[in-house]
C-alpha cells in the first residue's frame, strides 16, 4: 500500500465510499452535512451517531475527520470493542485540519421568550435586590422541559458563549462568616455500622444553629420572604473542619435575632474548631441576584431570571447544560481524540472505564460545574496532553487497577502540558490520578480551590508550576498523597509552587504533603515561594526532603511524631500496636469497616498482601526499605515515625528557625532537639539559612534560574527553572508569557502576607478569582469611560466588598448595609455616601474599555478642608492623595479632579478615605483622547452628507471667565463659557484658545470629517443575508423586495432572503443613500486558501450546476457539471500546482466568477 495520504472524489469514482490513508480508512462529517451521503469529504455525515456506527460495523475506519461547527448530544455516544483501534493504528476522532469544532449537550433558551425584568409585574419584580432590577431579564419557561429531574441541590448549569454563570448567590466573593454558634446539631463522622442519622424535613428541621456576623450584613427580611417561597436554599461552607466543605441547605431564618438554621446533619457538626470564625456560603436565592452573569430559576413559577453578561441576541444564545456525559466507554483501545472543543456536559466529557492506550491531545474541556472533563478509571496507557481545563467542578480523574498493586504493573498513564484553571471553585477535587508509575509534567495550575489528589506507588510528577490554589481551605495542599502506609517510591520534584497565601486563623497549608503516615514520598528539587506556612509535609516512614528551596516561609518541612501528641518514641510505638490490635478485633466482630481511616497497617496489607514486608519479593526488591519498616517491636524504625527519612541540602529564606516544624513534641523545639527525637534511622540536617538574590537571576521577578556565579552546598543540584510549566509541542502551539503572567501574580499579592497577619477579609478575598465570563463582560454598571455613582459599591461583606467602621447605614437610603447612603441635593444623581470616616473604603468591580489617560473627577461636598482620599485600582494607587476642599457645608457640591493612566481590562476600583468627613456623590472618568485639556471640551461634528459643508466646532471651556478664540488665522472671537463655529467644509484647522485672566494659549488641530454614504459589507448564509454597516446613521429601515422587514439600530443585523430577492438598507439620514444586495446564488468558498478540496455553496435552487475552472493564464482547465447537495458542490484541484485559479460557475441569469487560491 502506498505511504501517502490519498483521496478521490465521490464524483469521479461513485464506488468508493470513503477516503484512505495508508493505515485505513478515513470518514467525515459536517453539521453541514447528510447522513444518507457517503462520509466523504466531499459528502460528510451529519451526525456521531452515524459516524461511530460505520466505525463499529466496519473496522478498517480509522480516523473521524470533524468540519468546523457544533454538535450538540441529545444522549451519549456509547464506545465499545468494535470502536478499538490497534497499536500504532489507533481510531482518531478529530478537528478537521485544525477547525473549530465543539461537542456540547445544550438546550438553548429561546432569544425571544426573555424580557425586561420591569415590565413583570411588580411581585415579581419585588423579589430581585432592587440594586439590581434594571439589569434583570426574565423568561417565561412553562411548559418546557428545562431544569428537570435535577438531583438534590442541583440547580443545573446554565451556560453563554461557552462560559458557566453562577446560580444567584451569597457573597459573590469568598464567604459570610458565623458569630455565635448557638447548636452544633447533628453530626455523622462517627456513626458506626447499622447507625443514621436523625430525620429531618423543612417543616421540622434538625441541623446546627448559628448566628451570622454583621460584617455580611443582608436584607434578610427578602431572603426569609426568598426561602419561604423556595425552600430550597442551598448553605454551604466549612462548619467545622477547614479541609472539609459541608453541603447542607437553609431551613430557618430569624431577621431579628440573624440566626440560621441548616436542614439536617452535618458531617463533623457546627463547632468552633479553629480561631477563623466558621464560615458558609448561599446559593440558590433571588433575593441575592445581584452581579452580572448571575441567574435564578423559580421551580414553583417557572420564571427564569438573569443578569446577563452582554445583551441578549439570538447569535449567543444563552443554554442550559444538560446532565449528559458525550462519551462512555468501557473495555476499548487504542482511541485517540484530538484538538476538539469540549463545553457543556454532565458528569463528564469522556469517561471510560477498564480501557488501553486513551490517547485525548490538544483538546478544551469547559463549562460543566458538575462535572469533570475527562474520567479514565482502570486504565493503561492512558494519555492527556496540550489539553486545556478550566470552569468545571473537576479537571479530570486517571487510575489504574487494583490488581497492578500486588505486583507493582506499571500502567503508564501520563498527564503532560495541560493548562488548568478556574476549576473547582468550592470543595475539594481538582484532578485525582491513581495506580502505578503515573507521570504528571509540565502542567499549568491556577486559580483553582481543589488540589491534586494523587494515590498509588511510583509516580513522577515534576516541572509543574502551580499558584493561587487551594484559597478557600486550610490544612490543605496543593499536591496530596492520603494517608496509606503502601504509597512507595512516588517523586515530587523540580516543581515550582507559588502564591498560596493562607487565610489568619484558619489551619496551617503546605504546598505537598503526604498525609498521616504516607510511606516513601521524596520531594527533592522543588521550589517554594509564598506557598503558606511551609513547603512540604510528611509524616510517614521513608521521607525524603532534599535539595528544595524555601522563600518567604517559616519551614521546609512539617512532621508529627504522634498525631498531636507529646510522647516519647518508645510510647507512640506502644499506642500504634493497641490501637491497631483494637481495630483488628472491632473489624473481625463486623463494628469497625476495614477501610476505616485510623486503619493505617490493616489497609496497606490489603495493597501488598497480609505481612508483605515478609513475603511480597517484588516490593521489597524494588523499595529498600519496605522490608524494615514495619518492625512493630522497634521505636527506631516502624511505620508511624519518620524511621529511614532524610532532610538534607535545603535552603531557606525568611523561615522561622529551625525551619522545620515538628508537631506535638517539645515546646522549644530547637534543631537539636527535633534531631533527638527522631528515630535514629533518620537523616536530619537543618535547612540553611540564604540570600536568594545570591543564587538567582532574579528571584523579585519569580526568575528563579540559578546563577551561573552560585556554588551550592555538596550535594545541592542546580537544576534548570526554564524547563517548568508549558511547553510548545504539536498540540499546544502558544503557552502564556510566562514573565507576564507571573508579575501579574506579584503585583496582585504584593502586601499579602504568605501567613499570619491580621484577618483582613479584602487581602483573602483578592485570592478568589473572578468567573472566566469577566474577561469579555460588557453588562456592568460600572464602566470607564463612564460615571461611577458612590452607592453603586459591589456586593459583599464588611471588609470585603467596602469597610464601614460601624454597622448603621445612618443615611437610611437605598442599600440595607452599614454604608452610610442619603438622598443627595447634588443636581445630578439621587443618592451619595457621606458619614465618611478615617480609613473607610468602597469598592468597584469596573471595565476598562481602552488603554488611555484618563482624567478622573470625583463630586464631593465638605465644611471643612481635611478631608483627602486616594483610587486604587487591583490595590495599586492611582491617584495619591487628593484633598477635598471646604464648600461650605455637606450639600454644597464641587469637582476635583486628578489624571490618571489605565489599561484596558477588568478591575476593582477602590475609593479609600484616608481622611474622612465629607461626602461623595459620583466618581467619573473621561479618557483623555476624548477632550483636548482640562480647561476646554473641544467637540468636532462632520458634515451630514457629502459635499454640505455644514461641519461644526462647539467649544466649551470648564469655568466660566474671559476667552480669546482665533479659528484658522481668522479674526479673533471673544467669548465666555461656550462658542460654537457653524458652516465648516471638511478639513484641517487650526484653533487657538487664550484665557485672557492667565495669558495662557492652548492650540489644537481640528479635523473635519467629510459626509460619507451608507456603506457596508453583507454575507449569506443558507437563506439569511448578514448585514454589517461601516457607515451610516441609526436607525435602519431594511426592506426584501421593496417591503420593509425590520427597523433597527444595531450595525449589525440579519434578513431572510431567497435567490432572486433584492435588499435594501436606508439609514436616518436621507442624503446618505441607500445600500443594496441581490442575491446572486454564491454563498461562500471555503477553504480558501485551499490545499486542493474546497466546496461553493449556493443560495440558488438548483439541482446541478456547471462550473469552468481556468488558471491565472486564462486557460481552461476543466468543466464539469456538479450535484448540488444541501446547497453545496464540492470540487477540488488537487492535481494542479499551486497558485491562483478561477471558477466560473454558470448561473441561471449569469455566470459568477470566484477567485481561488491553492497553497
Amino acid at each position: 500500500m502506498k505511504k501517502f495520504k490519498y483521496c478521490m472524489f465521490i464524483v469521479v469514482m461513485m464506488a468508493m465510499s470513503y477516503c484512505k490513508t495508508a493505515l485505513g480508512q478515513v470518514i467525515y462529517v459536517s453539521p453541514n452535512g447528510n447522513d444518507s451521503n457517503s462520509g466523504s469529504i466531499s459528502s460528510p455525515y451529519k451526525t456521531l451517531e452515524k459516524a461511530f456506527g460505520e466505525v463499529a460495523s466496519n473496522n478498517s475506519i480509522r480516523e473521524i475527520n470533524f468540519r468546523a461547527g457544533t454538535y450538540n448530544f441529545d444522549k451519549s455516544i456509547e464506545l465499545n470493542s468494535d470502536h478499538s483501534g490497534e497499536l500504532n493504528n489507533p481510531l482518531i476522532i478529530k478537528a478537521y485540519q485544525d477547525e473549530k469544532v465543539t461537542f456540547s449537550s445544550n438546550t438553548v433558551i429561546p432569544f425571544e421568550s426573555f424580557k425586561k425584568l420591569e415590565e413583570m409585574s411588580s411581585q415579581v419584580i419585588s423579589k430581585v435586590p432592587v440594586n439590581s432590577q434594571s439589569e434583570i431579564y426574565v423568561a417565561n419557561l412553562s411548559g418546557s422541559n428545562f431544569f428537570q429531574n435535577l438531583d438534590e441541590g442541583k440547580y443545573g448549569v446554565i451556560s453563554w458563549n461557552g462560559y458557566s454563570l453562577p446560580v444567584a448567590q451569597w457573597p459573590n466573593k469568598g464567604f459570610g462568616y458565623m458569630e455565635t454558634i448557638v447548636e452544633e446539631g447533628p453530626f455523622t463522622r462517627f456513626l458506626k455500622p447499622g447507625e443514621s442519622p436523625p430525620p429531618y424535613s423543612f417543616e421540622s428541621p434538625s441541623g446546627g444553629k448559628f448566628i451570622m456576623e454583621n460584617s455580611c450584613a443582608m436584607d434578610l427580611t427578602l431572603l426569609n420572604e426568598d426561602l419561604q417561597n423556595s425552600e430550597d436554599i442551598a448553605l454551604e461552607g466549612y462548619f467545622t473542619n477547614d479541609w472539609y466543605y459541608d453541603r447542607n441547605f437553609l431551613a430557618r431564618v430569624n431577621v431579628d435575632t440573624k440566626e440560621m438554621q441548616l436542614l439536617k446533619h452535618t458531617r463533623y457538626g457546627v463547632r468552633d474548631e479553629h480561631t477563623l470564625p466558621r464560615r458558609f456560603k448561599l446559593f440558590n436565592a433571588i433575593s441575592q441576584l445581584d452581579m452580572p452573569g448571575e441567574w435564578y430559576y423559580d421551580k414553583k413559577s417557572k420564571l427564569f431570571f438573569i443578569w446577563p453578561i452582554q445583551p441578549i441576541n439570538e447569535n449567543t444564545p444563552i443554554v442550559q447544560v444538560n446532565n449528559i456525559t458525550l462519551f462512555k466507554g468501557s473495555n476499548v483501545k487504542h482511541i485517540n481524540f484530538e484538538k476538539i472543543n469540549f463545553s457543556g456536559f454532565g458528569f463528564a466529557a469522556i469517561d471510560i472505564n477498564n480501557s488501553e492506550y486513551i490517547s485525548i491531545k490538544g483538546c478544551s474541556f469547559s463549562s460543566s460545574q458538575n462535572g469533570r472533563g475527562v474520567n479514565l478509571k482502570r486504565n493503561m496507557h492512558a494519555t492527556i496532553n496540550g489539553c486545556n481545563f478550566f470552569d468545571l467542578f473537576n479537571a479530570f480523574a486517571i487510575d489504574g487497577r487494583e490488581e497492578n498493586f500486588l505486583n507493582l504493573i506499571e500502567e503508564h498513564n501520563v498527564a503532560t502540558n495541560n493548562h488548568i484553571y478556574n476549576c473547582s471553585i468550592k470543595g475539594y477535587g481538582l484532578v485525582g490520578f491513581g495506580g502505578i508509575g503515573g507521570y504528571f509534567a509540565n502542567n499549568l495550575i491556577h486559580n483553582v480551590n481543589g488540589g491534586l489528589s494523587f494515590n498509588g506507588n511510583d509516580h513522577v510528577i515534576e516541572y509543574n508550576e502551580i499558584y493561587n490554589s487551594g484559597f478557600a481551605m486550610g490544612d490543605w495542599n496543593s499536591i496530596y498523597f492520603g494517608g496509606n502506609l503502601s504509597y512507595f517510591g512516588n517523586k515530587v520534584q523540580y516543581n515550582f509552587f507559588h502564591h498560596f497565601p493562607e487565610t489568619p486563623g484558619a489551619h496551617p497549608i503546605t504546598a505537598v504533603r503526604g498525609d498521616d503516615g504516607c510511606s516513601g514520598l521524596s520531594m527533592n528539587n522543588n521550589i517554594f515561594y509564598k506557598t503558606g506556612r511551609g513547603g512540604a509535609d510528611g509524616s510517614g516512614p521513608d521521607v525524603h526532603v532534599e535539595g528544595n528551596v524555601g522563600i518567604d516561609i517559616q519551614f521546609i518541612w512539617s512532621t508529627f511524631q504522634s498525631p498531636y501528641e507529646a510522647i516519647s518514641k518508645e510510647q507512640n510505638l506502644i499506642n500504634f500496636v493497641e490501637e491497631h490490635e483494637r481495630m483488628q478485633q472491632e473489624i473481625a466482630a463486623g463494628t469497625l469497616s476495614v477501610n476505616e481511616k485510623n486503619n493505617y497497617l490493616g489497609r496497606a496489607e490489603l495493597v501488598f498482601g497480609t505481612e508483605g514486608w515478609k513475603n511480597n519479593n517484588i516490593w521489597i526488591a524494588k523499595y529498600p526499605n519496605f522490608s524494615k519498616i514495619f518492625d512493630l517491636t522497634d521505636p527506631e524504625s516502624h511505620p508511624w515515625t519518620q524511621s529511614y527519612s532524610t532532610l538534607k541540602n535545603n535552603y531557606i529564606s525568611g523561615g522561622k528557625i529551625p525551619y522545620v516544624n515538628y508537631h506535638g513534641h517539645n515546646p522549644n523545639k530547637t534543631i537539636g532537639d527535633i534531631i533527638n527525637n527522631m528515630p535514629t534511622t533518620a537523616e536530619i540536617e537543618a535547612p540553611v539559612a540564604f540570600n536568594p538574590n545570591d543564587a538567582f537571576e532574579n528571584p523579585s521577578a519569580l526568575d528563579f534560574r540559578f546563577k551561573s556565579s552560585f556554588t551550592p552546598m555538596s550535594g545541592f543540584e542546580k537544576w534548570d527553572f526554564e524547563r517548568v510549566g508549558l511547553v510548545i509541542d504539536s498540540y499546544r502551539k502558544t503557552t502564556p508569557d510566562k514573565s507576564e503572567y507571573r508579575n501579574k501574580v506579584l503585583t496582585k499579592y504584593n502586601n499579602v502576607p504568605s501567613t499570619g497577619g491580621a484577618l483582613d477579609l479584602a487581602k483573602i478575598n483578592l485570592r478568589y478569582p473572578d468567573p472566566a465570563y469577566f474577561e469579555v463582560l460588557t453588562s456592568s454598571k460600572n464602566k470607564i469611560p463612564g460615571i461611577i455613582e458612590a452607592e453603586s459599591y459591589d456586593e459583599g461583606c464588611n471588609g470585603v466588598a467596602f469597610y464601614d467602621v460601624d454597622e448603621a447605614n445612618k443615611g437610611g437610603q437605598y442599600r440595607s448595609n452599614a454604608v452610610d447612603i442619603e438622598n443627595t441635593s447634588d443636581t445630578n444623581g439621587t443618592y451619595h455616601v457621606g458619614y465618611i470616616n478615617d480609613g473607610e473604603w468602597m469598592d468597584y468591580t469596573v471595565s476598562v474599555e481602552s488603554t488611555d489617560e484618563y482624567e478622573l473627577e470625583a463630586r464631593v461636598a465638605s465644611s471643612n478642608a481635611t478631608g483627602q482620599f486616594l483610587i486604587m485600582f487591583d490595590s495599586i494607587d492611582k491617584t495619591g492623595a487628593i484633598a477635598v476642599p471646604s464648600t461650605g457645608g455637606l450639600q454644597n457640591w464641587t469637582t476635583v479632579s486628578e489624571n490618571i493612566s489605565l489599561d484596558a481590562g477588568k478591575y476593582v476600583m477602590r475609593f479609600y478615605a484616608e481622611k474622612g468627613g465629607f461626602n461623595i456623590n459620583w466618581i467619573k472618568l473621561t479618557r483623555k483622547s476624548d477632550v483636548s485639556d482640562d480647561s476646554y471640551t473641544i467637540k468636532t461634528t462632520g458634515e451630514t452628507c457629502p459635499d454640505e459643508d455644514n461641519g461644526q466646532i462647539k467649544i466649551v471651556a470648564k469655568n466660566v471667565g474671559s476667552y480669546v478664540a482665533n479659528f484658522n488665522g481668522g479674526a479673533d472671537i471673544n467669548f465666555t463659557n461656550e462658542w460654537t463655529i457653524e458652516d465648516i467644509a471638511p478639513g484641517t484647522y487650526d484653533l487657538c484658545i487664550t484665557n485672557t485672566a492667565t495669558s495662557v494659549e492652548q492650540c489644537y488641530s481640528l479635523q473635519i470629517e467629510e459626509g460619507t454614504s451608507v456603506t457596508g459589507k453583507t454575507s449569506i448564509k443558507s437563506n439569511k443575508v448578514a448585514i454589517d454597516i461601516t457607515d451610516g446613521t441609526a436607525p435602519f429601515d431594511v426592506s426584501v423586495n421593496g417591503e420593509m422587514v425590520l427597523q433597527t439600530s444595531s450595525k449589525s443585523f440579519s434578513v431572510v432572503a431567497n435567490y432572486g430577492d433584492s435588499i435594501e438598507v436606508k439609514t436616518s439620514v436621507a442624503c446618505e443613500g441607500a445600500l443594496t444586495k441581490t442575491m446572486d446564488g454564491i454563498v461562500t468558498v471555503s477553504p480558501n486558501p485551499t490545499n486542493g478540496d474546497f466546496e461553493i455553496e449556493l443560495s440558488i435552487p438548483l439541482k446541478d450546476v456547471t462550473v469552468e475552472l481556468y488558471n491565472v493564464y486564462s486557460q481552461l482547465i476543466s468543466t464539469k457539471t456538479y450535484k448540488v447537495n444541501n446547497g453545496k458542490i464540492q470540487l477540488d484541484i488537487n492535481n494542479k500546482p499551486a497558485g491562483i485559479y478561477f471558477a466560473v460557475v454558470q448561473l441561471d441569469k449569469k455566470p459568477k466568477v470566484l477567485k481561488i487560491m491553492k497553497k
